[in-house]
């Protein structure tokens, strides 16, 4: 009985071990292409694991996404705030909803949600990765913490805090002008970087994938 009572104990203490060894995130989203073939971006709700005893930064989507990658193959991580308007597309339909009256649309879309998104960057088999999830408010800083506990000098942790501000139609000098768009939807080249000149690229996708190309919020980069 006395054997079985100690192999019970060390079983524990081992899985337990194990266990302090890994840090879990939950609920953490992946930002990706529905496919190759299909550019529109789309958000998948996974699990984040720092994975100590393995050495290896893990996440897991509910939709097949998988990243399992150590941590010394890891070479850059970056972590961006972004804010935007609580309630999104339905903010704006109770604010013009004849019931509601605009108060309780104000309501919705003044209050804001902050997230932060986690960039990172590494290799696999001599090829170049990178990834981007989105980390919750209440996870940012634990997870913060973490990356740069486990990858030190090669996390970066932006310092443009956003401000928003009303914008009154009338002081859009060229809100008038007309424009002409041509969209290339089979091209997608990439800037070319030149010694002599700035590059400067704009990016501005819907902020829920499910509204790519007819969504009210975007993500201006």
């Amino acid at each position: 009985m006395k054997k079985v009572c100690a192999f019970v104990c060390l079983l524990f203490l081992l899985t337990s071990s194990l266990a302090a060894q890994k840090t879990v995130f939950e609920p953490v989203k992946i930002r990706r292409h529905r496919s190759s073939e299909k550019r529109v971006l789309v958000d998948k709700l996974g699990t984040l694991t720092f994975d100590d005893s393995a050495r290896k930064l893990k996440f897991v989507s509910d939709a097949g996404d998988l990243i399992d990658v150590g941590y010394d193959d890891i070479e850059k991580v970056v972590f961006d705030e972004t804010t935007h308007m609580r309630g999104g597309a339905l903010a704006q339909i109770v604010q013009f909803a004849p019931l509601a009256g605009p108060v309780a649309g104000t309501a919705i879309a003044g209050s804001h949600v902050e997230d932060c998104w986690f960039y990172v960057e590494y290799k696999t088999d001599d090829q170049n990765n990178s990834r981007l999830l989105v980390v919750p408010k209440n996870l940012t800083e634990r997870v913060i913490s973490k990356a740069t506990s486990v990858f030190g000098s090669r996390v970066t942790v932006t310092n443009f805090p956003e401000k928003g501000f009303t914008v009154q139609k009338d002081d859009l000098k060229a809100g008038k002008s007309k424009q002409t768009l041509k969209v290339d939807k089979e091209n997608h080249p990439l800037p070319q970087v030149k010694p002599d000149q700035a590059t400067v690229v704009v990016v501005c996708p819907a902020l829920a994938a499910r509204n790519a190309g007819r969504g009210n919020q975007f993500k201006l980069h």
